[in-house]
């Protein structure tokens, strides 16, 4: 789980996720239907493509950014 992070609209299509600590983590860039999130994380996964909207790519970074591991296994 990552702490404070930010997200940065620069123009249509073309938004930013930013740590402090770590800079620039994910990027999103596209148009309605054809949304892509590349992964700029040190160890990061490859670029995720599809996305229907903006909004669909980023509750998809906050998840990972967010994601809290079950303590309990």
């Amino acid at each position: 789980m990552l702490e404070n992070f930010s997200i940065t609209w620069r123009n249509p299509g073309h938004w930013d996720i930013y740590s402090e600590k770590h800079g620039r983590l994910f990027c999103i860039r596209g148009k309605p239907g054809a949304v892509v999130v590349r992964d700029e994380r040190e160890r990061g996964i490859p670029n995720r493509e599809g996305f229907p909207t903006v909004g669909a790519a980023m509750m998809w970074i906050c998840a990972t950014l967010m994601y809290e591991p079950n303590e309990e296994t």
